[in-house]
């Protein structure tokens, strides 16, 4: 390909042929770039380019004789011939690639005021990098060289010009290099996954989020494969749970179960799956949240007079299922009710204790639940959105919560993960209960772990759920079965309808 640029200041293109891409692209025979100098085409004396517009107004415009001699000087039939001027059309990666076809481009820069208006009829168009003014074409004529010579064939590599922004009418990905921790600021963890495919569709779905948000006209004329149809969905689903779940105090432990990864890939989807503490301890503005979410069912998994004391909010045609996670017999070796402060101050051994009550607790809540059955019926019927709590939402909504992640085909770990990301909500919450209970700053390890496990969730105790259930069965998928009447026909529409494609 051959490159011809006319200008009046032809020293201003000799950093840029003597750089990077460009100056490789040259020395390989890819392209040759000439710069001619209108000036040499100027008559009289003072070979003066410029003249003062006919008809009076400020500035100077450039003449057209020498810009049109210059022209025919180096124009061959093959030439296709651009002028840089405000009017022009946009430029774009689309015509980067038209050009980069083209043998013979020869570019014209304008300067001062502008030209002479005769000079637009020899060439063949005219083109603009943007809405703002420049003091001549030069910039524009290197924009337009460096945007073709990239596309030529081995100027760098294919898949580098096939993801940067434009191509496809997409703005690239977000890009990081080492380290991988700068100041707290990380990468993504997906990006150290080594895995190549979910790569790939993480960055298509930043590609498609980052056009959305800063370049809303490419992608109104973007034509979307189904993969990006479903991508940008799940964005837009993701978004507008992550605003609704915003206006929660973290205490609430209030979030949802969308976007979890399954063993094989795949992702729960957003706004089915909602849990939390009992809305009866909502403010006003998390009450309308909570409606907003549109619920076709409420599982209130809190005992009796639990539910009474403290009732849910009406929500008009919602489904609302009040059994108990734990029925009152399964109470009877529940420590007596006190202050937690009284609790662990009085009790001898009281982590001990609490341990072994929750130990007990737990196992009532895995084996023949009627409360999880009818969440696991509901989600059959697919009532959904559903929101599932108890007075926490950690304990009794926890393992529901586990529960259904494994029913939907996610491994032990990261059902666990999610069951302990309780702690990350509640964290603040137990260190102020400290604080406030022991204002004196003296908290013993023991009394600390107590509090952890009275108002947190602790690892050993969700190992012991899990641990008891592969004791009782071979697999998960017999433990349904069996436990749930869940059958493997049952377990596939249920993934069918609560997994992303």
């Amino acid at each position: 390909m051959k490159i011809t640029i006319l200008t009046i200041f032809p020293e201003m293109f000799q950093d840029f042929l003597h750089t990077s891409i460009v100056a490789r692209a040259i020395a390989n025979g890819l392209v040759s770039v000439q710069i001619r100098d209108i000036r040499e085409f100027a008559t009289g004396s003072y070979r003066h380019v410029d003249d003062s517009p006919i008809g009076g107004g400020a500035g100077m415009i450039l003449k057209c004789q020498p810009v049109l001699d210059c022209l025919e000087a180096v124009r061959t039939p093959q030439s296709h011939v651009v002028l840089t001027a405000a009017a022009g059309t946009t430029w774009t990666q689309e015509k980067a690639h038209a050009f980069a076809e083209l043998e013979d481009l020869i570019l014209i820069c304008g300067h001062y005021e502008g030209l002479d208006e005769r000079i637009a009829s020899h060439v063949d168009e005219q083109i603009s990098i943007g809405d703002y003014v420049l003091t001549g074409g030069e910039l524009p004529a290197m924009v337009i060289s460096d945007s073709v010579i990239r596309l030529l064939k081995g100027s760098i590599k294919a898949e580098s010009a096939a993801e940067e922004s434009y191509e496809n009418t997409l703005l690239e990905y977000p890009q990081y290099t080492q380290p991988a921790d700068y100041k707290g600021d990380k990468v993504p963890e997906i990006l150290l996954s080594g895995d190549h495919e979910k790569i790939r569709r993480w960055r298509l779905m930043q590609s498609l989020k980052r056009t959305r948000d800063q370049r809303p006209d490419l992608l109104a004329r973007h034509v979307f494969t189904d993969e990006e149809k479903a991508l940008l969905k799940t964005l837009e689903e993701q978004e507008a749970s992550a605003r609704l779940l915003s206006v929660f105090r973290k205490r609430l432990n209030v979030r949802e179960l969308g976007g979890i990864e399954t063993a094989n890939g795949r992702h729960v989807r957003y706004g089915c799956f909602y849990r939390g503490s009992a809305p009866a301890r909502f403010t006003q503005d998390e009450l309308q949240a909570y409606q907003q979410m549109r619920l076709k069912a409420v599982f209130d998994f809190r005992m009796q007079e639990e539910q009474q004391a403290f009732p849910d909010p009406d929500l008009p045609g919602v489904m609302r299922y009040s059994t108990p996670a734990v029925q009152e017999q399964h109470q009877e070796n529940a420590p007596e009710p006190m202050p937690l402060e009284e609790l662990v101050k009085h009790q001898e051994n009281s982590y001990a204790q609490m341990q072994t009550f929750f130990q007990s607790f737990y196992r009532q809540l895995i084996f023949h639940n009627e409360a999880y059955a009818a969440v696991f019926q509901a989600m059959l019927k697919g009532q959904v959105p559903m929101y599932l709590h108890c007075t926490t939402g950690k304990d009794r909504t926890g393992i529901c919560c586990l529960l259904i992640l494994l029913l939907l085909g996610c491994s032990r770990q990261t059902a666990e993960a999610d069951y302990l990301t309780t702690n990350a909500y509640l964290q603040d919450f137990i260190e102020e209960r400290l604080q406030k209970d022991h204002p004196d700053g003296r908290i013993s390890e023991e009394t600390r772990q107590t509090y952890e496990l009275l108002l947190g969730v602790k690892k050993e105790t969700v190992d012991m759920v899990l641990n008891a259930i592969e004791a009782a069965y071979p697999s998960y998928e017999q433990y349904f079965e069996q436990e749930y009447q869940i059958s493997a026909a049952q377990r596939r529409k249920l993934r069918k309808m609560y997994l992303e494609d």
